[in-house]
């Protein structure tokens, strides 16, 4: 449905009137076309094509699926979108009453009802659920990536979809534009027969947020066998939000959530490998207390939406193999100067216009994927190589199969071309700061993300004559790998001053185990196939 007046005069981008909910509102009715897009064994597709105005086109998919997910509806949208003055929400009148529906806050869920003058567009993260008051059905919306809801009577939830306000020439008159371009997004209804939170709505969401991956590889052995679980929970009303290594030191670090508002005791989540040590952690990783382990397991008790945070240290560390890394010496090659410490954070001139990077955001070590980088991090000293096609000799025997480059370009995106043992790799290097990617919207600007390598490092401000501490000014240094031969000797850099070199790791193909290349495409009735890989690294081209 559009709601047909949308005005918002203060701040357009953030706000929308109570009056704009209660006003005028059509539905998108113009020029339909339904057709089937799918008839499979086990999911059958509706196409729905609509329009408004002529210039803004409405592309729906309904999918029926038979299998794990077939208690779920899903709608997949793209829009090309051109209207004004108007919000567009997707509407869902169902046949329950409640005046009282249920959001969820990523750590939990709160409660609101029905529309008043000081609550009405209200947050929800992956889901919303409207259960009838005696808790026998239920209606949950899960969402990919729109958070704004409104619930006008007991028996319907709107979602906000795209937000185009009228504006006055004074404030923000850009905003008369905002949303407007190509959207591709989805959202479902799942409909179960008790509450929310007996109904696991929390997972369901996560499921419908995460799918899982398919990929084909070569037939192998498997190291690990025939089954393998990292970690796993035994109540599903305990949410792993994050497991990763520690800040500091060789154990991991998990976070954990409960999500359906009870308490709980002797809660149990099971790792692969025997535990050496454990105890709870605050939010910046201090110990605050103690946890009870047994074998592979950590044992716990809480309270209802308590998040908790734990370190865990494994006895068993080579379950999979980890990349040795083997750093090249560059101390007699660094040549310039990068960095500058926040006490002289305004002396610095890395990019030749008066900026350079924040000394004390960088640590000794940067870790991307298991490939560690040293750097040299003293502001008195020179820290990196500007790249005049200096000759660096690699560790004689290093037998190792691939070359990694902690790089950036200090002046604009480049391609370089660096040399090993006579044999050409060129690269692309994106500039170390500004914006990497960009939305596109249709009449301001288009949309991109850069050509070139992996992310290694990124800072959240750099420095600079002008404003010493320039917050919010990203910096960046990307990671490149370069496939060599065991026997390789020399790398020779690029004749270009442009090309920053802060560091060189060597490792061996055989200790880094990766994933296999994983291919993910859209539906096939959907425009553009768009195919997702876990590779490390983009192509290098290579000649002799």
């Amino acid at each position: 449905m559009l709601l047909t007046d949308n005005e918002s005069t203060s701040y357009p981008a953030w706000e929308i009137y109570k009056k704009t909910l209660d006003g005028p509102s059509v539905s998108v009715s113009d020029n339909v076309k339904i057709s089937i897009a799918e008839n499979g064994p086990l999911r059958a597709s509706l196409k729905v094509e609509r329009t408004y105005q002529d210039s803004t086109k409405f592309v729906q998919y309904v999918c029926l699926t038979e299998g794990a997910e077939d208690d779920r509806i899903d709608i997949i949208n793209e829009y090309d979108w051109s209207a004004t003055n108007v919000l567009l929400k997707a509407e869902f009148p169902t046949a329950l009453s409640n005046e009282k529906a249920s959001y969820d806050l990523g750590i939990g869920y709160v409660q609101r009802g029905n529309n008043v003058d000081n609550s009405y567009e209200v947050l929800g993260h992956q889901w919303a659920d409207l259960t009838d008051s005696n808790d026998n059905s239920g209606i949950a919306i899960l969402n990919d990536c729109k958070y704004g809801w409104d619930k006008p009577d007991n028996n319907t939830l709107r979602l906000t979809l795209l937000h185009t306000p009228k504006t006055t020439e004074r404030n923000f008159p850009y905003q008369a534009r905002q949303d407007h371009g190509h959207h591709f997004f989805r959202y479902a209804i799942v409909s179960h027969t008790a509450s929310a939170t007996d109904a696991n709505i929390a997972s369901k969401a996560d499921a419908f947020n995460q799918p899982l991956l398919s990929f084909t590889t070569a037939k192998h052995a498997g190291k690990i066998g025939r089954s393998f679980s990292l970690l796993k929970a035994n109540l599903p009303q305990i949410a792993v939000k994050t497991f990763k290594k520690a800040e500091n030191g060789d154990s991991y670090v998990i976070r954990i959530n409960e999500v359906a508002g009870k308490t709980y005791n002797d809660a149990v989540v099971e790792f692969a490998s025997p535990i050496e040590s454990a105890y709870e952690l605050n939010g910046i990783e201090e110990r605050a207390g103690d946890v009870k382990f047994v074998d592979n397991k950590i044992i716990f008790s809480g309270k209802a939406f308590q998040p908790r945070t734990f370190s865990v240290k494994l006895k068993n560390k080579n379950i999979l193999n980890k990349p040795e890394n083997l750093f090249v010496n560059l101390d007699d090659k660094y040549n310039a100067v990068a960095f500058t410490s926040d006490e002289f954070n305004r002396a610095g001139n890395f990019d030749r216009m008066g900026n350079s990077l924040a000394a004390e955001l960088m640590p000794e070590i940067v870790q991307s994927d298991g490939i560690q980088f040293k750097v040299k991090n003293d502001p008195s000293v020179f820290d990196y190589v500007r790249s005049y096609g200096d000759t660096i000799n690699l560790p004689t025997g290093h037998n190792a199969d691939k070359l990694y480059l902690l790089v950036t370009s200090v002046r604009n995106d480049r391609s370089a071309a660096f040399l090993v043992d006579g044999k050409e790799y060129t690269v692309n290097i994106p500039y170390y700061s500004g914006f990497y990617g960009q939305w596109g919207w249709r009449g301001e600007n288009e949309g991109y993300i850069k050509d070139g390598c992996s992310f290694a490092y990124i800072a959240n401000h750099k420095h600079s004559e002008r404003k010493g501490n320039d917050s919010y000014n990203f910096a960046y240094l990307y990671k490149i790998c370069l496939n060599i031969d065991k026997t390789a000797k020399t790398l020779i850099l690029p004749k270009d001053p442009g090309v920053a070199l802060f560091a060189l790791t060597l490792t061996d193909n055989k200790n880094h185990d990766t994933a296999p290349a994983m291919e993910m495409r859209r539906l096939p009735y959907q425009t553009q196939p768009v195919v997702y890989t876990n590779q490390a690294e983009p192509p290098v081209r290579e000649r002799r």
